[in-house]
């Protein structure tokens, strides 16, 4: 009993010194891209891009509603500071599953925390925090079933990895270290276990009815404003994203049909690419953790090998399905966030190589020494990994909100590539600071063929990234630049056609 106590309080400190640092540093305004999506879907309960990640977009909206304060981006951000801490605190719980001494997994979770992936992930909203902390907590429960058998915790194990998964589907991962503990304990296993088990992992798939039901609520309320006249059905942006009432649309929507998403899943399973996805992995991990976390993790990874093969077999085939995805799937700019679950283990190996029996030394001079290493490695993350919480000008989606709500006419159509339409829908649909304007996100070409009938009824504003001018070349002739004061950035307004002469055709 004074054992778990000392657990406990090892993992509440921990998460509480998570989150008060996470806490101080989270910014108050929207961010752009994926960020900026993540901070307005919830709020007004829309539907974001593929997958949907339908739990995470009802958590928010009860998250961003019940807390009174602040704004909705600072509270969605929050809600992800607080994920990561739980997260922290269950690494601790994850290093002492697998062996691990308290004062040596107290650390681990510290130096897991204050990693540059994790941090960063910590103070900038995203679904996948919230689904890796869901499957770090199912691997944790994963591996208690392996060693110990209790039936209490398979059938946790079945229930944060079916809400993972209904929240982004990267948590998958965590399945076939769960398959890993059953075989373990095949002999143990009873039926009504497996069978609740798997009843509290499909559970929380019918959180994917969310989107077909908003779906037909969106359509019914014309709440999405690009359907109306004069873009007729461009839409889906933030509030109906490919139209998932119909069955192709839902499809596309979950399986990501039009993305190489399930390629990517089909890829990873092929042992060929688990040297490249190996390579991928060394070289994110190495910038998360400094060498000398590193080396411990494989002492660690060696004193399982040795003391617990149990523990190892399922944390190991927990990293590597999510190792190899993060290797196949290109289409993300931030791969490390499909890493946060094997840098977790990476932490906890960490914290458990004080189980390394060594010839004539004591045990406890290996423990207190790993300890002492991890409060070293946590004092070098602390000073060198804080974040950069101020962003570029040209990264701030609050200065996009800014220069288009002051630039362009009150009634225009603002093309804005991606990244900067996600702001722009945090300052359309949640501050409301953006009056009758109609957002539409695309690159400035994909529809070029329609901005001028567009601007027959409303002005319409091409707004260009510095990533996306190139591609402006073939519309010069029908577009007027105009001044903007963001840096890196170009402004243009479509040129109405002009109006036709009609001459009556003389009679012979």
């Amino acid at each position: 009993m004074r054992e778990r106590r000392r657990i406990t309080l090892a993992a509440a400190l921990v998460f509480v010194a998570a989150l008060a640092i996470y806490g101080s540093m989270l910014p108050t305004g929207v961010g752009i891209g994926d960020e900026a999506e993540a901070q307005t879907v919830p709020y007004i309960l829309g539907i974001p891009h593929p997958t949907g990640f339908p739990a995470f977009v009802l958590v928010g909206w009860l998250f961003s509603h019940a807390v009174p304060f602040s704004t909705v981006a600072w509270r969605i951000d929050a809600l992800m500071a607080l994920c990561t801490a739980l997260s922290a605190a269950g690494v601790v719980l994850l290093t002492v599953a697998i062996g691990g001494d308290v004062f040596a997994a107290t650390f681990a979770g510290c130096a897991f925390a204050f990693g540059t992936t994790v941090w960063n992930g910590a103070l900038h909203a995203n679904s996948q925090v919230l689904a890796e902390t869901l499957a770090l907590y199912s691997l944790l429960a994963s591996v208690i079933y392996a060693r110990s058998g209790n039936h209490r915790a398979l059938i946790a194990a079945g229930a944060c990895c079916g809400f993972g998964v209904a929240t982004h589907p990267a948590a998958i991962w965590v399945l076939p270290a769960i398959g890993v503990a059953l075989i373990w304990q095949r002999g143990t296993l009873t039926r009504r276990a497996f069978a609740t088990a798997g009843a509290l992992f499909a559970l929380p798939m019918l959180f994917y009815a969310y989107l077909p039901l908003r779906s037909v609520i969106v359509a019914a309320n014309g709440l999405d404003p690009t359907t109306a006249a004069p873009l007729h059905l461009i839409g889906g942006f933030d509030w109906d994203s490919h139209a998932p009432r119909t069955l192709a649309g839902f499809l596309d929507e979950v399986l990501s049909r039009k993305s190489r998403a399930a390629y990517s899943v089909e890829y990873a399973a092929d042992p060929r690419a688990l040297p490249e996805a190996a390579t991928l992995w060394l070289k994110l991990v190495s910038a998360q953790y400094p060498s000398g976390l590193l080396f411990l993790a494989v002492v660690g990874f060696l004193a399982l090998a040795i003391t617990n093969r149990r523990a190892l077999s399922v944390v190991g085939i927990a990293a590597l399905g999510a190792i190899a995805f993060a290797h196949a799937y290109r289409l993300d700019s931030h791969l490390d966030r499909y890493l946060f679950l094997s840098f977790a283990i990476t932490a906890a190996l960490a914290g458990a190589s004080g189980q390394l029996p060594l010839p004539k030394v004591p045990a406890n001079g290996v423990r207190i020494a790993v300890g002492l290493a991890l409060a070293l490695t946590v004092a070098f993350t602390l000073t060198q990994n804080r974040p950069r919480t101020t962003s570029r000008r040209f990264e701030d989606g609050e200065a996009i909100i800014a220069a288009v709500r002051s630039e362009t006419p009150k009634k225009a159509v603002i093309v804005a590539q991606w990244n900067d339409a996600a702001a722009l829908g945090y300052g359309a649909f949640v501050e409301h600071a953006l009056d009758a304007r109609t957002i539409v996100a695309a690159n400035p070409n994909e529809y070029s063929d329609r901005y001028e009938r567009w601007s027959l009824s409303k002005p319409v504003i091409v707004l260009v990234s510095p990533v996306a001018e190139q591609q402006l070349l073939p519309m010069w002739a029908n577009l007027r630049e105009v001044q903007t004061s963001l840096p890196m950035y170009r402004m243009f307004a479509v040129v109405p056609p002009r109006p036709q002469r009609h001459r009556r055709s003389a009679r012979a």
